[in-house]
């Protein structure tokens, strides 16, 4: 007998769902649930088999095997700062860029004014980068905009409140007339840096130069990491302390190729990452006059995906008619 997918999704999240409200009203008897002073919600996705869970795992400290996520997992991570208590609901999207519809379950107008977003990214699989960003960036983006559509019409004031909070988070990106700021906190992890960083220097430096680029045209925190390495364990938590309890990033960066980088949001600069790596003919060969598009274009020359350019367009159309509604 066939299965629809979607059905078993759906069975799945209702199932968690449940299971959540359950642990919540356990939580409650255990503690005040008017003790928790700062909640916030964090979102991550990714590409399939990209390491999103085993790297959750690790931010959290559960000492379990990581096993394929079936559509949308949803689990918390709690703090204590002080005399208060910190609360983050994690949900993470799995099958890759198959389920972007489930993404309007955890961004919604009640989650949306401490909401972040991370998005994972394996560095062993270049040529699955496009497909994976422009497969869920846009529908998340969609998304948000919707739950600020709303929030803004119910709550003005907490709408006014979080565009002040992204105009100060982007406060030192000079070139923002030149990049496309996601409006929450955005991140991206590279994953699996103890193989990325054997492979040749070529490659490693393309790839570099791409998530840089992303990173800043996008108002995004860009992370390189690893679970087996203890060299990336330290950043990877403190973007994870960030995101789900406020803690605060740093103001330094790494985007030396020969090791992990690691570049807060607002500290890199298209002067410091420097024109995407072409020759001169591929350069005529591209025409656009969008910097993302040249960016594609170039990187797509270097790692061709296993996607076609139709799907692309399909996502890319999809994402403008969820605007202009």
């Amino acid at each position: 007998m066939d299965v629809d997918l979607w059905d078993l999704a759906k069975k799945k999240i209702e199932e968690k769902e449940e299971a959540r409200r359950k642990g919540e009203t356990q939580l409650a008897d255990e503690e005040e649930r008017s003790s928790w002073k700062d909640e916030r919600t964090l979102f991550i996705c990714g590409g399939k088999s990209s390491g999103k869970t085993s790297t959750i795992l690790r931010f959290v400290d559960k000492n379990e095997s990581s096993r394929p996520t079936t559509a949308l997992e949803y689990l918390y991570a709690r703090r204590m700062r002080g005399a208060s208590k910190q609360l983050c609901h994690v949900w993470e999207l799995g099958g890759g860029t198959r389920l972007v519809n489930l993404l309007k379950i955890p961004i919604t107008k009640m989650t949306i004014s401490s909401l972040s977003i991370i998005i994972v990214l394996d560095l062993t699989k270049p040529h699955e980068l496009r497909n994976t960003v422009e497969g869920l960036l846009p529908y998340a983006k969609r998304e948000v905009d919707r739950a600020m559509k709303e929030l803004n019409a119910e709550k003005p004031r907490e709408y006014d409140e979080l565009m002040k909070e992204m105009k100060k988070r982007l406060e030192n990106n000079k070139e923002q007339e030149a990049c496309m700021p996601f409006p929450i906190p955005l991140a991206f992890i590279g994953n699996k840096y103890d193989e990325f960083q054997n492979r040749e220097p070529d490659e490693r430096r393309k790839m570099c130069k791409m998530m840089r680029f992303l990173a800043h045209y996008y108002g995004a925190t860009l992370v390189f990491y690893s679970s087996k390495l203890e060299t990336t364990l330290a950043k990877g938590r403190l973007l994870f302390a960030h995101l789900a309890f406020g803690a605060n990033l740093g103001r330094s960066s790494q985007t030396d190729i020969n090791k992990p980088l690691f570049v807060p949001v607002g500290l890199d600069s298209y002067s410091d990452i420097g024109p995407p790596p072409m020759s001169d003919s591929s350069f005529s060969s591209l025409r656009s006059t969008q910097p993302i598009d040249l960016w594609w274009g170039v990187f797509s020359e270097s790692f061709p995906s296993t996607v076609s350019r139709s799907i692309y367009t399909t996502v890319i159309t999809t994402f403008v008619a969820g605007v202009e509604e």
